[in-house]
């Protein structure tokens, strides 16, 4: 816990703002299937390039990441990635790219199973924004289905006994 309060000082640039992070992330840890560790590790990248979890972004990543089968960090790297170009990653959460000037076209499959796509400016705000839009239209509720689970529900258990112990 020492390790994660100074990490998160060195992101937040503040022990004050590391104190409030360090609360959002017991708190989302201990009601989502995800692990405090990995969400610490998660939050501190996703802050680095940009995405802001306290503001419901992570909410949206982890539902992504539940409904994929993959980590909130796999989940946070593939925005990451897509907002410097790079959209390979993406294809593990089921969204398509292609690039025409100095836009970016997302394709995926509806929540109705429906092709869809969206357009957007080929910039780092606009393609998060676009990402976490076509997440939250086709995943919402992600991790509150996973949490229900054994791994869900052992996941939450451990972050008990952490929170326990510190």
């Amino acid at each position: 816990f020492e390790e994660y309060q100074t990490v998160l000082e060195g992101t937040e640039h503040s022990a004050e703002k590391a104190r409030k992070a360090m609360g959002w992330v017991e708190r989302f840890a201990k009601k989502t299937p995800y692990e405090l560790d990995e969400v610490t590790d998660a939050f501190v990248r996703a802050r680095g390039v940009g995405i802001d979890p306290m503001t419901g972004a992570f909410e949206t990543v982890g539902d992504a990441a539940a409904a994929n089968r993959k980590t909130i960090m796999e989940a946070v790297e593939a925005i990451a990635d897509a907002q410097t170009g790079e959209f390979e990653r993406l294809k593990e959460f089921n969204i398509t790219s292609s690039v025409k000037g100095s836009k970016v076209t997302f394709n995926y499959l509806s929540k109705e199973g429906k092709k869809a796509s969206k357009s957007v400016a080929k910039d780092m705000q606009a393609i998060q924004s676009a990402i976490l839009g076509i997440w939250k239209e086709r995943h919402g509720g992600g991790m509150n289905r996973l949490s229900t689970t054994y791994k869900g529900i052992t996941s939450n258990l451990s972050d008990f006994v952490s929170n326990f112990q510190r």
